[in-house]
């Protein structure tokens, strides 16, 4: 456990641009306090009014309109953090754990974020071994090297924005200036940014600590509350598998066409043929 010296400097920040965004926000909030009541709070916002701010304990709301788009305000946000040591999350994360720890990583790194779980697009001077992070959770230190990492990485998904094929997120761009930096990195294990968007795998002694999805309600219904006997691996609008065998399936009729009648399918075109 940190002491309540070292958590005076530490911080949760969010970015909320757009009505959408600060719904979200809202309820990733909400989440945070349920499980860590007293740890301050940043959100900077396109529209201070759409929060509560009487309401909001140990948080503070700031303007920010400078930013090209969501992506961009995303890294603006993480900029201006106040603290000295920060975690970013993205609005549509339920915290389900104490993120304690993760502060207390910062003690030996500069800065800690997951792996993504698709393949990495590829970046022009980036190995294919070097992998592709998940920016919707960011753990980072106030230290030159990352003031200086965070202001490259802006400039540098502003110079990717304006070329023929924009990309479609921050994350290339994050890749590509990680790589050639400085910062001591430590990477986070999938239950501190389980992101259902795309197959996900938890590992066994695993519980889910962050989730990440934009059905928040919906996908914690869907994940198991306890640890993990073993190793599973969630499909999105499909189910749950463990290595044994199917558990659980959010929709039946996806089991039946997905699971079931693609065989019997093939079967019939096979034999169908004369």
């Amino acid at each position: 456990m940190l002491i309540a010296e070292q958590w005076a400097d530490c911080g949760v920040v969010y970015a909320a641009a757009g009505a959408k965004y600060v719904r979200e926000c809202l309820s990733s909030l909400e989440s945070l306090r349920r499980v860590c009541a007293w740890v301050s709070v940043t959100i900077f916002t396109d529209d201070v009014r759409g929060f509560p701010l009487g309401e909001l304990e140990y948080c503070e709301v700031r303007k920010l309109t400078d930013a090209a788009d969501g992506f961009g305000f995303k890294i603006a946000a993480m900029r201006g953090s106040p603290y000295g040591r920060s975690l970013f999350l993205d609005t549509d994360t339920r915290v389900l754990g104490n993120p304690e720890i993760l502060f207390a990583l910062l003690d030996r790194f500069d800065l800690a974020v997951a792996m993504e779980t698709y393949r990495a697009a590829a970046v022009d001077g980036v190995p294919e071994g070097f992998p592709e992070f998940n920016t919707g959770v960011v753990v980072f230190r106030r230290a030159e090297v990352v003031t200086s990492f965070l202001s490259d990485w802006e400039k540098c998904y502003s110079r990717r924005r304006s070329e023929k094929v924009p990309p479609k997120h921050d994350q290339p761009s994050f890749r590509e200036v990680l790589y050639s930096s400085d910062v001591r990195l430590v990477p986070l294990p999938s239950e501190w940014n389980f992101c259902v968007t795309h197959p996900a795998i938890l590992n066994a002694g695993a519980l889910i600590q962050i989730l990440h999805s934009h059905e928040p309600e919906r996908s914690e219904q869907r994940v198991l509350r306890k640890v993990a006997e073993q190793s599973r691996v969630f499909l999105p609008g499909v189910g749950e598998l463990k290595p044994s065998r199917v558990t659980v399936f959010d929709r039946r009729w996806n089991f039946w066409f997905r699971g079931v009648l693609w065989p019997l399918r093939f079967l019939g075109l096979f034999f169908g043929k004369k």
